[in-house]
């Protein structure tokens, strides 16, 4: 199997299975970008877009045509510590991955390994955010702007997402409106090297997307160099640190890729990349989805209300809706938001995720194929038993709640303050900056005190 690179004059082009996959940046972002550091990004990000291919596709042997890759280690071990988690999903085994991965080889052109040029500078005020619209990073946006950081958000459009992308852009232009915030925009084609349809592989199978962090990582890396940012934020919340084991007997995480551990690798990706430490941070990285939602719909009300996590082009209801009401994420967000006495209607929810209907989208009432990864790994059972309770307790209505109380609502009542502690509390992170850190932590504790 070969794949190429080349660039051109707004980004570069994967050449893989006689098609052509773009990455396009804003023109001013690209020129900017010094040529000596274009050929260090293509050399590994070709690799980083191949290292999966043999767990998907029959192959043993993939050539590119570029030099060795310098950071070849990170992108290997990030690919082998998702094995465990890909291989329980998709119900394989995971000691018949782990052989294919590591029979693979990698040919490269003849030429030595590509050093970047250490002239990058930055500025201790500058960062980027990683901007998905998503609660994570609108808090994080909303933060920035509290701690009179110089923010730059930048939202990675993927290609095999219409549905996604349309709502998106609508939000960003209210957004840019209302704030003067210019979002910026990757469009990313190469996203489809990662589609099972795309590949004509069977839908039985779901990979996971274990390179998606880092790949963002390296994708911003041109936008670092733009605007001399000291910080790269991403929206990581503390549950990306849970594990469980599979059925094989594997530790797995979920999205091991969006852990703080793997997020200190990242940091040290890209010290190396640029030349000069800078800080690869996630500012929710202490707190739980629920304590998320509470602080960014009770301090930033107008950020609140352009959240949008769903992802519609994943589900087979296609219904041109904000929210498609037929996935886990949906499901998992609506109890949240019941828990907190948020007005799901103007959020936009047009359907009452608590009719029975609905329960194949909850992780609480048991295994569905409906499920998410997350979801139904099961680490987040307890969040969700705590957003029922907290939702009985508003005196929420539903032919689901009623399955809560008579379900678990004894266990749940007897757990309460364990629950609170955890889902509202501010757990030990290891990525915030030194010198953000006590500002943004006063932030947390003044916001979820009476919570706990």
């Amino acid at each position: 199997m070969n794949l190429s690179i080349e660039q051109n004059d707004s980004g570069i082009v994967v050449n893989f299975n006689n098609e052509k996959f773009s990455l396009k940046y804003p023109t001013h972002i690209w020129s900017n970008f010094p040529d000596e550091m274009k050929d260090f990004f293509m050399d590994n990000y070709l690799f980083l877009k191949s290292v999966h291919l043999p767990l998907i596709l029959n192959v043993n042997k993939i050539k590119l045509n570029t030099a060795p890759p310098l950071l070849k280690s990170f992108f290997l071990t990030m690919q082998f510590m998702d094995i465990p988690n890909i291989s329980d999903f998709d119900d394989l085994q995971p000691d018949d991955l782990f052989k294919k991965f590591f029979n693979t080889s990698f040919k490269f052109n003849n030429g030595r390994v590509k050093y970047p040029n250490s002239n990058f500078v930055s500025n201790e005020n500058s960062s980027v955010l990683s901007s998905s619209f998503g609660k994570d990073s609108l808090l994080s946006l909303a933060l920035t702007r509290e701690m009179n950081l110089d923010n730059h958000p930048v939202w990675i459009e993927e290609k095999g997402a219409p549905l996604e992308n349309r709502y998106k852009r609508k939000l960003i232009k209210k957004f840019k409106e209302e704030f003067d915030i210019n979002v910026e925009k990757i469009h990313n084609e190469t996203i489809l090297l990662h589609s099972y349809h795309y590949l004509k592989i069977s839908d039985d199978r779901n990979y996971i997307l274990s390179h998606l962090l880092t790949e963002y990582a390296l994708l911003l890396i041109p936008f670092l160099y733009n605007y001399e940012a000291e910080y790269l934020f991403f929206g990581n919340e503390q549950s990306c640190n849970q594990s469980y084991m599979s059925k094989s007997g594997y530790k797995c995480y979920p999205v091991f890729d969006q852990s703080s551990e793997w997020m200190q690798e990242i940091n040290k990706l890209l010290n190396i990349s640029l030349g000069k430490k800078i800080h690869v941070s996630s500012l929710v990285e202490p707190l739980h989805d629920i304590a998320i939602i509470k602080i960014l719909r009770n301090r930033y009300p107008k950020f609140a209300k352009y959240q949008y996590s769903c992802f519609p082009d994943e589900t087979t209801v296609n219904n041109f809706k904000r929210w498609c009401c037929h996935c886990s994420k949906c499901a998992r967000l609506f109890i949240i938001f019941k828990a907190l006495n948020v007005n799901t209607k103007k959020l936009g929810f047009r359907n009452n995720m608590l009719s029975k209907k609905y329960m194949q989208y909850y992780s609480i009432f048991g295994s569905s194929e409906n499920l998410s990864p997350y979801d139904s790994s099961g680490v987040g059972r307890d969040e969700q038993l705590l957003a029922f309770l907290l939702a009985a307790k508003n005196k929420v209505k539903g032919e689901l709640i009623d399955e809560f109380k008579k379900r678990f609502m004894k266990e749940v009542e007897n757990r309460e303050d364990e629950l609170r502690k955890k889902f509202f509390g501010i757990h030990k992170s290891f990525t915030i900056p030194r010198k953000i850190k006590n500002q943004l932590l006063s932030i947390y504790k003044e916001e979820l005190s009476d919570l706990k």
